[in-house]
């Protein structure tokens, strides 16, 4: 990972740890959702920033072969904020990467012909 990920990953870490909206309440719906985003995330790395966030909160964890079990609607609503921008944040950083990824293709077809 180059220094300006990683300046850029820090950046993001302190938003999200600035993470305030405490007036809306995650239902078990919005819950079930971001479960399922981490689920279906392939990045170990995203998992582990996960994993820091609710450390933060609790060690109340159970790891096992398969990976950390705990009970996400124990996590306060902070917390779960926080969980969701995180997802928010890494899956406008892949929209941004594919996006500049197709304007490099693009151009390269451009200026092939």
């Amino acid at each position: 990972m180059n220094e300006n990920n990683e300046i850029t990953e820090t950046a993001t870490m302190a938003q999200i740890n600035k993470h305030n909206d405490l007036e809306y309440k995650y239902t078990n719906s919005d819950i079930k959702k971001i479960v399922s985003k981490i689920e279906r995330l392939k990045n170990k790395k995203h998992h582990i920033n996960i994993l820091k966030i609710i450390l933060e909160e609790t060690r109340n964890y159970t790891e096992t072969q398969n990976g950390i079990l705990l009970l996400m609607n124990e996590l306060s609503n902070d917390t779960i904020g926080k969980i969701s921008d995180y997802l928010k944040c890494i899956t406008k950083k892949q929209v941004d990467n594919t996006s500049s990824n197709k304007e490099t293709i693009t151009n390269d077809i451009f200026l092939s012909h």
